[in-house]
């Protein structure tokens, strides 16, 4: 059998976090998820480097 490893993270809380976290409730891929965070501020790689 394969052996598994987990790793526990935090982030801090923020806008953005809540954010997807409200809008991954139903299940959501990474591409989803972080098109919802992409503005003026945000370009669409850094918000999926945020996500992933």
């Amino acid at each position: 059998m394969g052996k598994r490893d987990y790793t526990i993270s935090s982030a801090p809380f923020s806008n953005e976090l809540q954010q997807i976290l409200d809008f991954s409730k139903q299940g959501k891929t990474i591409v989803r998820i972080a098109k919802i965070l992409v503005n003026d501020e945000i370009a669409e790689d850094e918000a999926r480097d945020f996500v992933s």
